[in-house]
């Protein structure tokens, strides 16, 4: 047996999720690695600092896959290598000579330098210590460590290991039983994968596009986020509880089709998909509310509506979705969004946080040494992560990449969360056409006061304006297309020329006459004098058979789109009035009459309607 072998401890396979943090931390290899953790742990007291160190080397003893590094490259499927022993990643600062303020300055900066120092995943221990000695005694713990070795749930059982391992300087004897990451990873090998793919796909049957904020910015490198933070009011919460209780739903199902509600208002849409957090925890496996590992996992919740639904059956029908697939929630987001053949699905996700992080929760060391502040930081990849905090107020945190949405923007969405929460706790019957997402002074303004356009019109016709300006302005660009500008005298001319060459030809007042031209520069030099805009080709024959045209003005390209099978009544081959069609074959060129016009092939697409010119 070699060192290397004799150094390892276990081989596990990998959990859906960290199949996926480990893909986006080798994808996204620049900046800052967003699935960085941080938590930070103010303390106040007597503190033993070596007696800490000791607790912190005791509990990666405790938890293996701690210990655990990932290794992918030479392999057919990426695993965790958990080592036998590894040395504790350890420093400490000392600022007790610095005031607060200035400490404060320190500290963040501390902060971001461990954040900005990415971990290397094959290679590192992936958590760090930082021990800060500030004033007074005082001091504060900053634990940095990558998020494929833990989920949320952990933190606060990895706390608590901490600090009796503290109190217990270091002997874990006596202490509760852990159970073993690897337990959960033996699990997941037992369950009904078929099964559960049949479930996810017949979720996803019939979804006809993803549904992204950042469309156009997959593969953009990742961006630390920033923060939009809201709360409903203590006696609305209280509401939006009753009323999910009083149904048989949950909150965190009213808020998934709130939050879905939203993301449909905003791209326009009755079926979208965002990604939904869940706990991972399967309740048939002994130990596993006190296992630290990654456990959680990410997967599409899918929320669609018709337009004359009412709140209370879209929360009904999402929380029987939502139901039906808690057997299948082990499912790998990438090979879910393989069989739904769209890519990536989304590019928002709702965490509705089910674990207390806070002072009020950390545990209190004995021997005089007390918790007062703890704070996390983490992140995602998305563009959009939606934080619910439950309590006595449902807070919530949206988390949004500044390149994909703007301050404004996340505030929008955030407001228009809390206004169909506060119509669902109030009526649920109502309709969810009927929630007004616009407050009375945003509903003004944009119906009064944007709308305020009334102006005098004066009583001229387009003639008389184009006339008007040809004498007043005559080099003046009155056209620019197609590369080509054209003056208001050139334009006038042309529609002098125009308008003789038809009247010597029938033309008159009231009279129809048929055009084909295409939309463009030369629409406008033809047909200056016309009111009224070209039509799609798909209704040239219904548009020129009641118009009785004496006549065709189209354009010299062989490629007009007129109707061969069965052409307009208004010239029908072979008739008088097919006989005589005009063209042009140029801007400056003159008009003439081509008898016996032939009709051009039906290949191509030109825009063309009836006119009448008044000469």
């Amino acid at each position: 047996m070699t060192n290397t072998q004799r150094s390892i401890e276990d081989v596990l396979p990998l959990s859906p999720l960290q199949h996926g943090l480990l893909f986006q931390t080798l994808y996204d290899s620049e900046g800052p690695d967003v699935y960085t953790v941080q938590l930070a742990v103010e303390m106040s007291g007597t503190l033993d600092t070596a007696r800490l160190r000791t607790a912190a080397e005791a509990l990666l003893a405790r938890h293996p896959n701690l210990r655990a590094l990932f290794v992918h490259e030479g392999l057919d499927q990426p695993v965790q290598v958990v080592r036998r022993t590894v040395e504790l990643p350890w420093r400490e600062l000392d600022l007790s000579d610095r005031d607060v303020t200035e400490a404060a300055k320190a500290f963040d900066a501390l902060r971001d330098e461990e954040r900005a120092d990415r971990f290397a995943l094959d290679e590192d221990v992936l958590l760090r210590f930082v021990l800060v000695h500030l004033a007074g005694g005082a001091a504060r713990l900053l634990l940095t460590l990558h998020h494929i070795l833990v989920d949320g749930w952990s933190v606060p059982i990895l706390l608590d290991d901490l600090f009796e391992l503290y109190e217990r300087r270091g002997d874990a004897t006596g202490m509760r039983r852990v159970a073993p990451y690897r337990d959960y990873l033996a699990w997941l090998a037992r369950q009904d994968q078929p099964a559960a793919s049949a479930a996810w796909e017949a979720e996803l049957a019939g979804l006809a596009e993803p549904t992204l904020l950042g469309a156009g910015r997959q593969g953009a490198a990742a961006l630390l986020p920033e923060v939009h933070r809201s709360a409903l009011s203590v006696g609305l919460t209280e509401q939006l509880a009753a009323t999910a209780r009083s149904h048989g739903w949950t909150v965190n199902t009213m808020v998934q089709a709130a939050w879905g509600l939203v993301l449909g208002h905003h791209l326009g849409r009755t079926d979208v998909v965002f990604g939904g957090t869940v706990s991972g925890r399967p309740p048939e496996l002994p130990g596993v509310e006190s296992m630290v590992g990654l456990l959680i996992n990410t997967l599409p919740v899918r929320v669609g509506w018709q337009s004359d639904e009412r709140l209370a059956e879209l929360f009904e029908a999402v929380q029987q979705a939502q139901s039906a697939l808690l057997p299948h929630q082990h499912m790998q987001l990438a090979t879910l969004q393989s069989a739904a053949g769209h890519g990536e699905l989304f590019d928002t996700t709702l965490v509705f946080e089910n674990y207390p992080v806070g002072a009020a929760d950390a545990p209190q060391p004995a021997g005089g040494l007390r918790i007062t502040d703890l704070e996390a930081r983490d992140a995602t990849h998305y563009g959009i992560t939606l934080l619910a905090l439950p309590g006595d107020q449902l807070r919530f945190q949206l988390a949004y990449r500044p390149d994909v949405v703007d301050r404004t923007t996340a505030a929008r969405l955030a407001d228009w969360l809390h206004r169909f929460l506060t119509a669902a706790a109030e009526d649920p019957t109502r309709p969810i056409a009927d929630v007004p997402l616009l407050d009375a002074g945003t509903r003004h303004r944009l119906l009064t006061g944007w709308n305020d356009t009334a102006h005098p019109v004066p009583e001229v016709t387009l003639t008389a304006l184009l006339e008007a300006a040809a004498t007043g302005s005559p080099e003046a660009p009155a056209l620019l297309a197609d590369g080509e500008s054209v003056s208001y005298a050139q334009l006038h001319a042309s529609a002098n020329r125009l308008a003789r060459a038809l009247v010597e030809r029938g033309a008159g007042p009231d009279r129809p006459v048929a055009v084909a031209l295409h939309r463009g520069g030369g629409w406008w030099r033809h047909c200056s004098r016309c009111s009224r805009r070209a039509r799609p080709t798909c209704r040239s024959t219904r548009s020129c058979r009641p118009a009785g045209s004496p006549g065709c003005l189209r354009a010299p390209t062989r490629s007009a789109s007129w109707p061969t099978g069965r052409p307009p009544r208004c010239c029908p081959p072979g008739s008088a009035r097919s006989r005589c069609c005009w063209t042009a074959p140029s801007w400056s060129g003159s008009w003439r009459c081509a008898r016996r016009a032939r009709w051009p092939t039906p290949s191509a697409a030109p825009r063309w309607t009836r006119a009448t010119w008044r000469t």
